[in-house]
């Protein structure tokens, strides 16, 4: 958000700088040598409060992790909660930028961006309908541990796939967050789908089937169907698919439609975050 209002250099402290993936953000972090506060997944807090940061911007998942910045507001330092992973949609994600927009003083130019983004992905979603092809069947997520977890009706993911057009099968299932499931379940009901998205960690099929052999009998493996969001992946595990995507759902969308629908999309057309994995 803050590299896409142009404003990456106000940046004098951040996490694991290894997985920030925008270009500019990494120009600048490598000029400035700007601090990285992170003990593995934990906060360093003595190099936060020596990078002497005018405001924190941070998030937190419970009331344990928000009370842990009560140390840095105790230190006079304002502590503002991004909390925009908590949105059930592409579009209400992205907004978000605004908020940084009125922080920056870029509140026009943020302005701008989002409508923008809105326009682009509104479009696309309005020439799904109107083509009015089938909906293909498609699944998420791959076997963790023995449990499957899938993204419930109500979700973000869930959401990005009906503006797509595809017939996501946990579609009418309630909740926002996930769902988890044996891998039983999934196999009987997703066993012949056309697509199967973000397998996990994987980007070859090898690497899938060599978790559970039953996940070669799946339709979308025979068919060429399975797609991951690691094409943007880096040598240190940062993915634009967890921040520019953020700001751009609508190249998120159009890089799904482009797989669900490939007559609605130009054949030169390349997708941006997602790749097929052989």
């Amino acid at each position: 958000m803050m590299e896409v209002l142009g404003t990456e250099t106000r940046i004098c402290c951040t996490d694991n700088i290894q997985y920030h993936t925008g270009p500019n953000c990494r120009k600048w972090f490598a000029k400035s040598n700007i601090t990285e506060a992170t003990k593995g997944v934990s906060l360093d807090r003595e190099k936060l409060m020596k990078s002497k940061p005018d405001m924190v911007l941070t998030y937190f998942i419970d009331n344990k992790g928000k009370k842990e910045w009560n140390a840095i507001t105790q230190q006079g330092i304002p502590v503002l909660f991004l909390q925009n992973y908590l949105e059930n949609h592409p579009l209400a994600r992205a907004e978000w930028l605004k908020v940084l927009g009125w922080l920056t003083g870029k509140p026009d130019v943020a302005e701008a961006y989002f409508n923008m983004v809105e326009e682009h992905y509104l479009a696309l979603v309005n020439d799904v309908n109107e083509a009015s092809q089938q909906e293909p069947t498609v699944f998420c997520n791959a076997p963790y541990s023995g449990n499957w977890d899938v993204p419930a009706g109500g979700s973000y993911m869930a959401a990005l796939l009906r503006d797509a057009g595809a017939d996501y099968f946990w579609k009418n299932e309630e909740g926002t967050g996930k769902i988890s499931l044996d891998i039983e379940t999934v196999y009987r009901r997703a066993k012949d789908a056309d697509f199967w998205i973000n397998p996990g960690a994987c980007r070859n099929i090898a690497c899938i089937t060599s978790a559970d052999r039953r996940l070669e009998s799946f339709s979308a493996i025979k068919d060429g169907g399975v797609y991951n969001s690691t094409k943007t992946l880096n040598k240190y595990g940062g993915n634009a698919w967890w921040d520019y995507a953020v700001v751009r759902p609508d190249l998120a969308l159009r890089d799904l439609v482009h797989i669900f629908h490939p007559g609605l999309a130009p054949e030169e057309q390349e997708l941006v975050f997602f790749e097929a994995l052989k």
